[in-house]
């Protein structure tokens, strides 16, 4: 049950989106499996510009953010400056308080 939270979102994901939708994970092999999209890690991305040219030219719906792999250091940064691009549609949480957040989805907003 360790990798939970990466299993329930996948779950989630593939039961609230089309099946040719995009999804960005770093957890990719378990993001594949239960979500049955197409997943791309975007732990190759050596930037966040480099990410932005990926979301334009591949659009995909959802970004999934977790403390279970490690991520590139420009990821929050990313996040925390495009609130308004993203909203989150499901978290998960390490408390009964929901103040600790052990994975994020993010549904990506287009155009920018």
């Amino acid at each position: 049950d360790s990798y939970l939270p990466v299993k329930l979102a996948g779950i989630w994901i593939k039961e609230n989106s089309n099946p040719v939708e995009k999804v960005l994970s770093i957890s990719y092999t378990q993001s594949v499996y239960y979500t049955e999209k197409d997943v791309f890690s975007y732990s190759e991305l050596q930037n966040a510009s480099d990410f932005e040219s990926y979301l334009w030219q591949n659009r995909p719906r959802y970004l999934q953010v977790s403390i279970f792999e490690p991520h590139p250091p420009w990821i929050f940064d990313w996040i925390e400056g495009n609130t308004p691009r993203l909203n989150v549609v499901q978290a998960y949480f390490a408390d009964a308080e929901k103040k600790n957040p052990t994975l994020i989805v993010y549904e990506i907003k287009y155009p920018f």
